[in-house]
């Protein structure tokens, strides 16, 4: 018999899919800056993130955009052309 899988819940806490369970309600405020910035360097797509990080697919697009509005860097950071 095929063993039947059950879909993945989402979770609060990224540290959650790794068990660790202190805080609800939140994600941790090093994890959002790590992201924001993995995000603005086009390293990671809004997408995968979703997948990888088991965020709720119904709110985790405005989720991430007032993250990535309350921590973008504030003096983005350019390099001459040489």
């Amino acid at each position: 018999m095929e063993e039947q899988q059950k879909p993945k819940e989402s979770t609060v806490l990224v540290s959650d899919s790794y068990g660790n369970k202190k805080e609800k309600g939140t994600y941790e405020i090093a994890f959002r800056r790590w992201l924001v910035r993995e995000l603005d360097a086009y390293r990671i797509t809004v997408g995968d993130a979703i997948e990888r990080f088991n965020f709720n697919p119904k709110n985790a697009d405005s989720l991430i955009r007032s993250w990535r509005k309350k921590y973008a860097p504030d003096i983005p950071l350019t390099l001459p052309v040489i």
